[in-house]
């Protein structure tokens, strides 16, 4: 599990980072939707569960489906 999160977790940020810097939405919520398993099963539980959260209303907001 481990070695799988140390794997993704650049690349989520990286391309959250990009998202971020372009202001794309859709990239910024499909990156924070995907790294919120990695860090619940990673044990990083309040970082999870911000994240979750605060996805969810910006999806809800910008009308972001998945």
């Amino acid at each position: 599990m481990l070695t799988i999160y140390l794997n993704q977790t650049p690349s989520l940020i990286g391309a959250l980072k990009k998202g971020l810097a372009e202001k794309n939405w859709q990239t910024i919520a499909t990156s924070t939707h995907k790294m919120t398993p990695s860090f619940s099963i990673m044990g990083i539980d309040i970082l999870c569960e911000n994240m979750a959260e605060k996805n969810s209303g910006v999806c809800r907001k910008k009308r972001i489906y998945f």
